[in-house]
């Protein structure tokens, strides 16, 4: 170490200091002195960018003779960084603080997520809540296979995934009841006798059936019946149930070339195609040039209308479940069908509705939440006030309103 090289370093700095200095007048940074500085020359602060004209000069610093012998010619003595040190010091404050603040996060993670349970985020239809969340094997609504044989006519989709609902309480309820349909009784294990298909064989049943608008009500709309199976389909097994014949070729509407069976569904015409090992697709009432030879891709096909209804308003976990939208239901075949259904709210109404959804949740007893889009905001309050809020008063249904939307919840167990 060199003793004159040490002393001539701190009389350089004290003089440095003592001698009068520029500061910004934005951020009091100091200025330092060059030869080349000159009163009234404008000047940019290396700290914060400003630039301002000087007004006066400092003096230049004088370098002691001490300084001058020790060094080397040429070599001006380094200044001492004070700064260096507060600011090691302030980063060393803030390592600390983040990895105390790191640790307690980690170790409060359990408690934490106790008081997230406790205080629930709110729900505009905060009754879905009391619903159990969906099993983690269930097949996404939009990647059934049996939804991209649908025609892009198509206006009403009813779906069911029959493994799901079997191995719930609902399904083997439904399993042991019978339905009156046509006159006649129906249990699903009649299914085989059908169509030659076993209930335990289906993975899920799609049906489609077109709406069109602006146009006088149809009363046997072009429908198309999709069936998904478990494993490679019994082919000779449906021909004889569905008593299939004539064998023939079929152009799609896309061009593609099928072998079509003309068949017969509990008397009424149909077309039967086997469209791959383990998909099956009937056609009733005609335009069966319409269903893809090759499926579409999930829901691409389909109104935009029925896309949102089926990934925004059908509940997740649902075992089967309904989406509809027309222009004008009144000029359908669907007010004739739900006339006789006044257990079903809104459905008597279904003229003042443009969208809808139906999805049946497994639970005991079984629930069903719905959703209507009214055609407007006025005609969504007056249904509001005339049919739910008397309903919710004496029965188990519960409700709420956004916008056109109406969102209904009741329970299957006859409250």
């Amino acid at each position: 170490m060199n003793p004159a090289l040490d002393r001539g370093q701190c009389d350089a700095d004290n003089t440095r200091m003592n001698a009068e200095s520029i500061t910004c007048p934005y951020c009091n940074a100091r200025v330092e002195w060059t030869a080349s500085l000159k009163v009234g020359q404008r000047t940019t602060c290396v700290r914060c960018g400003e630039s301002f004209v000087l007004t006066q000069l400092p003096e230049p610093p004088t370098t002691p003779p001490a300084l001058t012998a020790s060094l080397p010619s040429g070599r001006r003595p380094k200044p001492v960084k004070a700064n260096r040190w507060v600011a090691a010091g302030i980063l060393g404050m803030m390592l600390v603080m983040a990895g105390t603040g790191l640790t307690y996060a980690l170790l409060t993670v359990e408690t934490r997520r106790e008081h997230d349970k406790a205080l629930p985020r709110k729900s505009r239809r905060p009754w879905q809540t009391e619903l159990p969340p969906p099993a983690d094997q269930a097949v996404p609504l939009s990647a059934l296979t049996g939804l991209g044989y649908l025609p892009n006519t198509t206006g009403l989709i009813v779906a069911l995934q029959v493994q799901e609902l079997l191995a719930s309480p609902t399904g083997k309820e439904l399993r042991s009841r019978s339905f009156r349909i046509a006159n006649s009784d129906f249990q699903l294990d009649n299914l085989k006798e059908l169509v030659g298909i076993g209930v335990e064989e289906l993975d899920h049943l799609v049906l489609g059936v077109t709406v069109r608008d602006d146009e006088e009500a149809e009363l046997t709309p072009p429908t198309q019946l999709i069936v998904r199976t478990i494993k490679p389909l019994d082919k000779r097994r449906i021909q004889v149930a569905l008593k299939a014949s004539r064998e023939r070729e079929d152009r799609s509407a896309s061009g593609g070339k099928r072998t079509i069976y003309s068949a017969s569904l509990r008397g009424v015409p149909a077309t039967l195609w086997f469209a791959d090992e383990r998909t099956v697709v009937l056609g009733l009432f005609g335009q069966f040039e319409l269903v893809p030879t090759t499926p579409n891709e999930g829901t691409s096909a389909l109104r935009v209308e029925l896309r949102n209804a089926l990934d925004q308003r059908v509940p997740p976990g649902a075992t089967g479940w309904i989406v509809g939208h027309a222009r004008d239901w009144k000029k359908t075949w669907l007010p004739t069908l739900t006339a006789q259904l006044n257990e079903v709210p809104l459905l008597t109404r279904i003229g003042e509705i443009q969208t809808f959804s139906l999805g049946l949740m497994p639970t005991s007893p079984a629930k069903v939440l719905g959703s209507f889009r009214c055609i407007d905001e006025a005609q969504a309050t007056k249904i509001e006030q005339e049919e739910l809020l008397p309903r919710a008063k004496t029965s188990s249904l519960k409700y709420s309103r956004d916008g056109t939307w109406l969102d209904v919840q009741w329970t299957l167990d006859g409250r």
